[in-house]
């Protein structure tokens, strides 16, 4: 392997997986290691700013139903509650040797709708995070906006990993930051970057 291969992403994302999956699928790493002159031309302002605010909303949240705090934080962070239902289906995606190894761990699941949403049913595209929310055949939520599933019993974020049959799920998507959504930060995090037929699809609150 060379040097220069070492060197690149998508390598060092190989090589980082399979020393986390030799340690029972727990690791830390630190990449990226830069001065504060750096980050500060370098990183997405706010970032942490805005991840504290999200827990002190689902703290400020506690004791209360789990769709009600996700409810709360879509309307704090201008995002949607798209759904809360139960995984019906969780099926692996076949993609071509010639995909990225982003694009290549794919699969798909289906959420039929619970309580309020009972009759609806949402398609959910998967990868190392949530990509993509369909609705009969309409686009609701695409990466680079944030999905997130919530586990409805104990409130805990549902990992694309960890998501199963059966789970009852609140859906959320908040939007990203505008920095995202230029071309550039759509080529490199868009759907079309991790192996999806789609465009960018802004969120639509209903």
């Amino acid at each position: 392997m060379s040097w220069f291969k070492l060197t690149r992403g998508d390598w060092l994302e190989r090589l980082a997986r399979s020393a986390v999956t030799a340690f029972g699928d727990t690791g830390v790493s630190s990449e990226y290691v830069m001065t504060v002159e750096q980050a500060r031309t370098s990183v997405v302002t706010g970032s942490i700013s805005r991840a504290l605010k999200i827990g002190q909303v689902l703290a400020n949240c506690a004791g209360m139903p789990v769709v009600t705090a996700v409810r709360r934080l879509a309307a704090e962070f201008g995002g949607i509650c798209l759904m809360e239902g139960k995984v019906s289906m969780v099926s692996a995606v076949q993609t071509s040797a010639s995909s990225t190894f982003a694009a290549s761990l794919r699969s798909t699941a289906l959420l039929d709708g619970i309580n309020g949403d009972d009759g609806r049913c949402l398609r959910v595209e998967v990868g190392h995070e949530y990509l993509a929310i369909l609705e009969d055949g309409e686009v609701r939520a695409t990466t680079p906006d944030i999905i997130t599933l919530f586990d409805v019993y104990s409130g805990d974020v549902v990992a694309t990993d960890s998501l199963r049959y059966g789970q009852r799920v609140v859906v959320l998507a908040l939007p990203c930051p505008d920095l995202w959504l230029q071309p550039a930060g759509l080529e490199l995090v868009g759907p079309r970057a991790f192996g999806l037929d789609l465009d960018y699809h802004p969120l639509v609150v209903r």
